[in-house]
């Protein structure tokens, strides 16, 4: 452990009150490589605020890196740990729902009750962030390809060339429905 950390101590989860409780996590504010500081709040599922979810790849699970939440030490994968330094903004507290966090990992019977929640967590959120990790070579086409999607003047033509066989909804057949 860095000496950075030295004295810092080890994170520990308080237990959630019910199986109606999630912990969002409180992303402070932070620049370039400052550590990254967070705090987890316990919240009704259906009573929380608003929230993002970062949707990733844990990455290599011998590759840990350190963030602080509540000034004590959780050791997470680089991976996640990248996605945080990019999704945490300069000058406010971001709210995000992110598995390897917010799921006691060390507890069996949460994380079978939280996994069965995953499905609505997502729904519940705002917005749900994509990481595909750091721009690598290998990398780099994939990232062009959704730079031109997403700019592209009509992106669903893009979507139907790549899937030709998906049927796109009728705008006229979703309001008639209803």
């Amino acid at each position: 452990m860095p000496d950075a950390y030295e004295g810092c101590g080890i994170y520990h989860y308080t237990p959630l009150p019910s199986q109606k409780f999630i912990r969002l996590l409180e992303l402070y504010p932070g620049h370039g490589n400052d550590d990254i500081d967070c705090a987890l709040i316990h919240t009704e599922l259906e009573q929380a605020p608003e929230y993002e979810t970062i949707s990733y790849t844990w990455g290599n699970p011998t590759n840990k890196s350190i963030v602080l939440c509540h000034g004590k030490i959780v050791k997470v994968t680089q991976n996640l740990k990248d996605a945080l330094v990019r999704f945490r903004l300069k000058d406010r507290s971001r709210i995000l729902w992110v598995d390897a966090l917010c799921i006691n990992q060390e507890d069996g019977p949460e994380k079978g009750f939280q996994v069965k929640l995953m499905n609505r967590i997502y729904g519940n959120a705002t917005r749900v962030c994509v990481w595909l990790g750091c721009t690598t070579a290998q990398m780099q086409p994939a990232f062009e390809l959704i730079a031109q999607i997403v700019n592209h003047p009509n992106p669903t033509s893009i979507r139907k060339s790549l899937h030709p066989n998906e049927i796109e909804p009728h705008i006229d057949t979703v309001k008639s429905c209803r």
